[in-house]
């Protein structure tokens, strides 16, 4: 069978070190990610999904210093984040460095958030930031329940070139994290979310 059921996050952590992708509960609803540098996890992930390619792929950190590495963040958005941060917020601002190269975004811009659970922090202690995006095959639902994951398996399993890790943790919330773009001096909603519009535009 490609995909493998674990209970213990060390499965995860190996096959993300060696190069391979995971799929994994967040605090909103499962994802499927590997290492942000992993372009060929990244583009497994984009076929696994059938995801169209013009479609940017967020990053998951587990700290505002690590997001702050990664994308462009001024002194006041990082203060802002201290509101948000650990919790379902996804900031898309302009990377530091050439991102493209790792196909989870054609524009350099990044989607950085970070999740309010503790496994996610504990695989990023050792993986570093993920290259991750909701568990559903494109055009569907994302997944929040285990039967809908056992779903995902049986209609990806005959695609799957290579073992993939899962973590089963529950039911989640299912409410997608809010995610804005702070690239210019308006916020802009890209997609509603968990978090309050109107607490976004008065801290950013």
């Amino acid at each position: 069978m490609p995909y493998l059921l674990t209970e213990s996050s060390k499965p995860i952590i190996e096959n993300i070190q060696n190069g391979g992708i995971a799929i994994f509960p967040t605090d909103t609803v499962y994802g499927i990610g590997c290492k942000m540098s992993n372009r060929g996890g990244v583009e497994e992930i984009y076929r696994l999904k059938n995801r169209p390619v013009n479609m940017s792929i967020a990053v998951l950190v587990n700290s505002i210093e690590s997001a702050s590495e990664i994308g462009k963040l001024d002194e006041a958005e990082l203060k802002a984040l201290e509101a948000f941060w650990p919790g379902a917020l996804t900031v898309v601002v302009e990377a530091k460095t050439d991102v493209t190269i790792f196909g989870i975004s054609s524009d350099n811009s990044v989607g950085l958030r970070y999740p309010n659970q503790q496994l996610i922090s504990e695989i990023i202690s050792v993986t570093g930031p993920l290259a991750t995006t909701s568990l559903n095959l494109h055009g569907q639902k994302p997944v929040t329940q285990p039967v809908e994951v056992m779903e995902f398996i049986k209609a990806t399993e005959l695609n799957c070139k290579s073992e993939i890790p899962v973590i089963l943790g529950g039911n989640l919330s299912g409410t997608p994290s809010t995610v804005v773009d702070i690239r210019q001096d308006t916020v802009k909603i890209i997609r509603s979310g968990e978090i309050d519009e109107r607490h976004l535009i008065e801290k950013f």
